[in-house]
């Protein structure tokens, strides 16, 4: 219980910040029942200049919009099985807008929309809570905009791990040699090849030659390299460690026999 009001304050003060730096919205523990733990928890907001004090409806208004936006991303994490892409959480941002909106908080001048990583940041945080539980426990949100269960099952993909890790991306592109370790005969998975020491794995992009060759008109076999033009993004954390690298072959040049192929028109030249 104590990690998702930590959880939960921590989403609040970004929430807050959308609005100004000055709001600091805190999340504080008024009661907490026997039986299944239940907690019933109030907001209030801390270090708000003297001015501001005196506007009752501003901080009406934005205790309303917490109230909902932390409703909606509970609501919205329960009907996920999985995040397998950053986008996938635009449909979580447009609803928030909208809270904004409906509350009134967007009409304030200094008002900007939640950084994407952020949230993320705050799903991933509930989802660290979450995994403590034992099978049938479960934890729930309940308020005057509704209720929803926080949904313990969400997996988030390595991609998104990814990119929300990453600072920036650096890309570097050129004619590259390839050693072929497992092709793609059917569809549009990536390929498996060694490359400067080590396994990599690689998305051909070149569809006239990757037709070609599973049509039957190219061979290429495990052993075999190829010549291509490569594309490398390689994704650097906020400490200069490196996140992810992702590898696209653009354009197939030649292929290059193995020496097991070689080895054999030698013995057959023999012959």
């Amino acid at each position: 219980m104590g990690g998702m009001i930590d959880a939960l304050n921590n989403l609040d003060r970004d929430l807050g910040k959308l609005i100004s730096p000055y709001y600091e919205p805190q999340v504080i523990l008024e009661d907490v029942y026997t039986g299944s733990l239940r907690a019933k928890l109030g907001e209030t907001l801390k270090e708000i200049p003297d001015d501001a004090l005196k506007d009752l409806e501003l901080k009406k208004i934005l205790g309303h919009f917490l109230l909902k936006a932390k409703y909606l991303i509970v609501k919205w994490c329960e009907a996920k099985e999985s995040l397998e892409d950053m986008d996938d959480i635009k449909e979580l941002e447009d609803q928030i807008e909208e809270a904004a909106e409906s509350t009134k908080v967007k009409r304030i001048p200094a008002y900007g929309s939640i950084n994407r990583k952020d949230l993320l940041n705050h799903i991933k945080q509930i989802q660290n809570v979450m995994s403590s539980l034992e099978e049938f426990d479960y934890i729930e949100y309940r308020s005057v905009v509704g209720d929803a269960r926080f949904n313990g099952q969400l997996a988030i993909s390595s991609q998104v791990i990814s990119d929300w890790l990453t600072k920036e991306v650096h890309t570097t592109q050129g004619a590259r040699i390839l050693k072929v370790k497992k092709p793609d005969y059917l569809g549009k998975s990536k390929w498996a090849f060694r490359y400067n020491g080590h396994a990599i794995e690689a998305k051909v992009s070149d569809i006239p030659w990757l037709v070609s060759f599973q049509a039957g008109d190219i061979p290429v076999n495990p052993g075999d390299s190829i010549r291509a033009e490569l594309k490398e993004d390689i994704a650097f954390g906020y400490d200069g460690e490196i996140i992810h690298v992702w590898y696209d072959i653009l354009e197939v040049y030649e292929v290059i026999p193995g020496m097991r192929a070689v080895q054999g028109g030698l013995f057959d030249s023999k012959k």
